[in-house]
Order: structure tokens, then sequence, then C-alpha cells
């Protein structure tokens, strides 16, 4: 049970870095500098988290618990950070200005912006990661 809920991690965390590096892509392709885009944070995020993801799997049980707390504070800030980037997209849409970055030039509504599905996808690999370390330290008591 526990290694399937590991893989799930896995899933989501792989799932949201090829999200997040699209709208990355797509942002450089429209011009934008990598560095100031708000998704080019969350998608280093991710890679980060997925790679340690990874990393335990591979590892022995001493170490996973670390990794996994880890994991677990960087997705949890990462949810913040994504939570608080859609914040400030659906404040400017909702003035009627323009999305500042990562949005296709035709989204009105911050709910069809890519940073709404970022930050769910933070959320969810937050929520398993939590789960996840919960579960390890009740194992250990």
């Amino acid at each position: 049970m526990m290694r399937s809920i590991q893989y799930l991690q896995l899933l989501v965390l792989l799932g949201g870095v090829l999200f997040a590096w699209n709208v990355v892509a797509d942002d450089i392709a429209r011009g934008f500098n990598p560095l100031k885009v708000m998704c080019f944070y969350g998608a280093l995020g991710l890679s980060i988290a997925f790679l340690s993801a990874l990393y335990i799997l591979f590892t022995p049980d001493k170490i996973d618990q670390l990794w996994q707390r880890f994991i677990t504070w960087l997705l949890g800030l990462g949810t913040i950070f994504a939570w608080g980037n859609w914040s400030y997209v659906a404040y400017k849409l909702f003035r009627g200005e323009t999305c500042p970055s990562a949005c296709p030039v035709t989204v009105t509504n911050p709910f069809f912006s890519p940073c709404f599905y970022g930050a769910l996808i933070y959320l969810a690999a937050f929520l398993i990661a939590l789960f996840l370390l919960r579960r390890d330290q009740r194992k250990t008591q």
C-alpha cells in the first residue's frame, strides 16, 4: 500500500513537472524571460520534488522519512507560492488588466489560467506528501 502511494506521488509530480515546463516553454516562445516567469520557479520546485521522490524509491528506510519531510516542506512552500501567484493573476484579471505571464492571450477567467492548474497540482502533491510523512511517523512510533 505504501509503495503504491509513493508511486502516486511520483505520478502527480511527473504530471506537474511536464505541465509546468510546458507552460515555461510556451512563455519563452512568446518572448518572456524565463527568470521573470512565475511558472519557472514552480517548475523548478516540482522538478526537485520529483527527483527527491524518485530517490526515495531507491534508498533504505532510514533515509526515506528525512527525504519525505524535505519533499513535504518543499511542496508546502510551493503550494503557498502557487496560490499566491494565482491570487495575483486573479486580482489582475478581475480588475480588467491582462494576465501578467503564463496565460494565453484569451484568458479572462483566472480559473482557466495555468497558474490555477499549477496551484491545484501543487496542492494535490502536497497532500499526498503530507499523508506519506504522517504515515511514516506513525510507523516509527
